[in-house]
């Protein structure tokens, strides 16, 4: 018996389901070594399987079920309701995550899982005052808290309880919010050079697939006590990409998760439509009018249409703003690869090498449906410094209200 004193476990575990994984981290001290307690150790590491599985599928399928849109599933203070096109932004989102676990009648299976395992779940963390008074399931992970080589270093605790004081920490990696970009040669677009492709081969790129949202700065300016100003209280507007900040606090936000803001190279990789997506390296290649067609004649944005609601959650222009709601995270607006809000909506800036200057990409809600400045070959300027006439150089001289961004990292 003696083998059994002082020993401590320390298990990791993989956990793979759909696109993504969860880690769990199980630690017990086992200090005595009479019969009970070594009867004790061999029940405790049989882990309570259909609990992390059940837990896994919430946390990165989300509101499969449409709780929030159908108005079943309410937690005002955690996350707004979504439409059902908009289920993405439940993915992954801590928000959402809290929400089911404080209400467990709306996930039946996990809610049988935790009495046939015999376990249980406890508000054993802290409250986020920003969100709520009430002590929490879950606790924030950022990357100088994880050390998993996941991508992006951001992610989530809980803790589950079992009998005789036994714990089962676990650990979700955000692994929902970015997307690998396919090997592949790209064209790309910069004024005055005669190369006009790259290709990718052998590099593994990751980028946003969704622009940097409300919600994700203020998460940000609270793990990492940035200036408060830049909370955004407004809950309707957590879902909605952050527009609010300057070009030095965009690239603090991507280092802070060890990526980038995204630069122009990249943005026509995810946004051009390919010459032929069949092939990885073709001999061809050309650069479309949009992200779904080749030229404007054959687009979403002929000058002989009027919008629709279809069209508008493409890409939200101009003509769309006395019509029709702006949904962010609207999966209707998908590129080829499987990249979000390209066109229309706020206008996005990117870093680029080629023509610093030209950093804007310009299709966007200011701009008409029938305008050629939605091709995406078309940029502007900002100075990153404000939102005045000042700050931009833009055709029209449209002065954005904010400016839009995401981020990506090269493992």
């Amino acid at each position: 018996m003696n083998f059994f004193k002082n020993i401590y476990f320390k298990i990791v575990f993989s956990l793979s389901l759909g696109v993504g994984s969860a880690f769990l981290f199980y630690h017990f001290f086992y200090k005595k070594a009479d019969q009970e307690e070594v009867l004790a150790v061999q029940e405790y590491t049989q882990l309570p399987q259909s609990v992390i599985d059940e837990l896994v599928r919430i946390w990165e399928q989300g509101d499969t079920d449409a709780l929030l849109s159908k108005g079943r599933l309410r937690c005002p203070q955690e996350i707004t309701p979504v439409s059902a096109a908009q289920y993405e932004f439940t993915r992954c989102n801590p928000h959402f995550f809290e929400c089911a676990l404080e209400n467990l009648k709306f996930f039946p299976e996990l809610n049988k899982a935790l009495k046939t395992e015999r376990v249980s779940l406890k508000r054993s963390y802290q409250p986020l005052m920003f969100y709520s008074s009430k002590k929490r399931f879950t606790r924030f992970l950022f990357p100088n808290q994880l050390t998993i080589d996941q991508l992006p270093k951001k992610g989530l605790s809980i803790e589950l309880f079992g009998k005789r004081g036994h714990s089962w920490p676990i650990v979700f990696s955000d692994t929902c919010s970015m997307i690998k970009l396919p090997e592949r040669r790209y064209p790309f677009y910069a004024e005055d050079l005669s190369e006009l492709s790259w290709d990718n081969q052998g590099r593994e790129i990751y980028i946003d697939r969704f622009q940097v949202s409300y919600q994700d700065i203020n998460e940000w300016v609270i793990a990492y006590e940035k200036d408060s100003r830049l909370l955004n209280s407004k809950r309707e507007q957590w879902m909605d990409p952050a527009t609010h900040l300057k070009l030095s606090e965009m690239k603090s936000y991507c280092h802070s998760y060890g990526k980038k803001l995204l630069s122009s190279h990249l943005f026509d990789a995810i946004a051009f439509m390919p010459s032929d997506q069949r092939l990885a390296f073709p001999d061809y290649l050309y650069l479309s009018w949009s992200s779904w067609s080749r030229d404007q004649s054959g687009s979403v944005f002929r000058d002989d249409i009027s919008p629709t609601q279809a069209l508008c959650q493409k890409a939200f222009t101009k003509d769309c703003v006395d019509k029709f709601p702006f949904e962010a995270f609207n999966t209707n607006s998908a590129s080829w690869a499987d990249v979000y809000q390209v066109m229309g909506g706020e206008v996005e800036v990117v870093s680029n090498k080629f023509k610093l200057q030209k950093n804007l990409i310009l299709s966007s809600r200011y701009y008409e449906r029938s305008s050629p400045y939605h091709q995406l070959t078309r940029k502007g300027s900002w100075d990153g410094e404000g939102f005045d006439s000042k700050n931009f150089e833009t055709p029209g001289n449209i002065i954005p209200n904010g400016v839009a961004f995401r981020c990506y990292l090269e493992k």
